[in-house]
């Protein structure tokens, strides 16, 4: 599923260090292999190195980078794009692309691995699926260089640039498991397990866990109201205890950093007077 698309019918901003440029190609260059194209693969602009002929020798790496991507919640993602390309056998000259995640480290997903002389617009496909998928801020690099002192070609023609990739907000966690809830003084600590599985090979990141309280024992949890949010497996409930007229029962409920909830725990309660318990298939209440 197409998520996003830069045709170049405007500038996008992107940074580019020394002679990558954002306009229409000339249709010059081409010492050898082809010259530039004389417009996009649609519509008449582009971005590439040196609009108006070949990259010079002894050129160092050059960049150009994209404004950060936000591919939250999304997978199988795919880099396409169309590419008019001339450069020289990676003995002597390079072409690649790199991906980020954090704008630091780079991984290499594409570079020249013989001469390359393009006389139209080439489709390009590229898995990134390994850096891009469920981050935040994914930036792509086309790099020009380094070339050495002898031949050279027309460079980068870049146009219609893609992200492709399936949209979901990732498995529901499980719920969480071996809650207890023991009397401290008049406290009642809460534990449990932390939820920690893969579904459909794809890990379940928690971000936090709720407790819902009541005074009933197997309660419906409504509205996704938590009497607190703890940031691990366990919470105190201060000063609970000791109400010989009231009962107080929890539940537990994950949520992952997609934003889906479990189901309720089990409840587990603190009570102090003797009431009859109802059964219930998933668990008993522990005192």
């Amino acid at each position: 599923m197409l998520q996003y698309r830069w045709d170049f019918n405007e500038d996008p901003d992107w940074s580019m260090e020394f002679q990558w440029q954002f306009g229409q190609p000339s249709g010059q260059g081409g010492q050898y292999g082809g010259p530039d194209p004389t417009g996009g693969y649609t519509g008449s602009n582009v971005i590439g190195y040196n609009l108006s002929g070949d990259y010079p020798n002894d050129l160092p790496e050059r960049y150009l980078i994209t404004s950060p991507i936000d591919c939250t919640n999304r997978y199988g993602t795919t880099l396409v794009f169309r590419r008019w390309l001339g450069v020289e056998s990676p003995e002597y000259d390079h072409a690649s692309i790199h991906v980020s995640n954090d704008g630091t480290t780079w991984h290499e997903v594409w570079t020249n691995e013989d001469c390359i002389t393009d006389y139209d617009w080439v489709l390009q496909e590229l898995d990134i699926s390994s850096v891009a998928d469920n981050r935040s801020s994914v930036t792509v690099r086309w790099t020009m260089g380094p070339t050495d002192g002898g031949w050279h070609y027309c460079g980068w023609n870049i146009d219609d640039v893609e992200i492709w990739a399936t949209v979901t907000v990732g498995p529901t966690p499980a719920s969480p498991g071996d809650v207890t809830a023991q009397r401290n003084g008049n406290d009642l600590v809460l534990s449990w397990s932390p939820v920690t599985e893969t579904v459909g090979g794809l890990p379940i990141d928690i971000d936090h866990y709720q407790v819902f309280r009541d005074e009933i024992p197997y309660f419906t949890v409504m509205g996704m109201n938590p009497d607190g949010i703890p940031e691990t497996n366990l919470f105190t409930d201060t000063g609970v205890c000791g109400n010989s007229m009231t009962n107080h029962f929890y539940r537990i409920v994950a949520v992952a950093v997609s934003g889906r909830h479990s189901t309720p725990s089990v409840p587990v309660g603190e009570f102090d007077y003797i009431t009859p318990i109802p059964a219930a298939s998933d668990g008993s209440l522990q005192q």
